[in-house]
């Protein structure tokens, strides 16, 4: 992005690029001019995110900032915050444009809970499609231990943290029933946490892949009313 900034049509006199101009002279190290921009930009009439002044500051100043908060969460803020090293404070989640909230949930940077609630927020609101959101589920770090009891750990954890763990779950099972079992648990906490929908885009491939049996007859009232819910009324009748 910094190489946009010198190109002859890039309109500096915008506020944006004004931004960006800043941001990338701290990251070429030409911190002289970076506060000289900012010195520029303070004497303006035009209001300027406390955030970002404080996060020029820092790195002009070789202090690392502190952010507890921001406002009006954006792209170059989040670009800053992974250049300082530093995490979106999560209650930024609450104002995130929906493709922000993808581009939080794609930073490996970024707190794991905190990627994983801006990814199911994304697929909610049409961001992030519910297969990316499944690699995250995937990627998250459980201990055999949390794997082992997953139900019950996910139970006491009605969290992103919690329905990524039961995804995990259900993915390892090899036996239908034990699959079932995840999944029929996992749908019903969905029911309880109001992420219902979410959680039937979730599942979905592992629920069209299931075989009806005797074995799963108690299983089957979940299955037709989460396939119903995607559409595949193909698949109940």
């Amino acid at each position: 992005a910094c190489a946009e900034t010198q190109r002859p049509e890039t309109n500096l006199a915008e506020r944006y690029w004004q931004h960006l101009l800043i941001f990338c002279h701290v990251v070429e190290n030409n911190l002289a001019e970076a506060a000289l921009g900012i010195s520029i930009l303070a004497e303006g009439t035009e209001p300027i995110d406390p955030e970002f002044i404080l996060l020029i500051d820092g790195f002009v100043g070789g202090i690392p900032p502190k952010v507890d908060a921001i406002g009006r969460p954006t792209a170059l803020l989040l670009a800053m915050l992974r250049y300082a090293k530093l995490p979106m404070p999560a209650a930024a989640l609450a104002r995130a444009p929906p493709p922000l909230l993808a581009m939080i949930a794609g930073s490996l940077e970024t707190d794991l809970d905190l990627r994983l609630a801006a990814a199911e927020k994304a697929v909610r609101e049409g961001a992030m499609t519910a297969d990316w959101l499944t690699k995250i589920y995937a990627g998250a770090q459980f201990s055999r231990e949390e794997l082992d009891n997953a139900l019950s750990t996910a139970q006491a954890a009605r969290s992103p943290r919690g329905r990524a763990l039961l995804y995990q779950a259900a993915y390892g099972q090899n036996i239908p029933t034990a699959r079932a079992e995840v999944l029929q648990r996992a749908l019903h906490f969905a029911v309880e946490d109001g992420v219902y929908p979410l959680s039937t885009k979730i599942y979905q491939a592992m629920l069209e892949s299931m075989v009806p049996s005797v074995e799963l007859s108690w299983f089957a009232a979940d299955a037709i009313r989460a396939l119903s819910a995607l559409g595949r009324l193909d698949l109940v009748r």
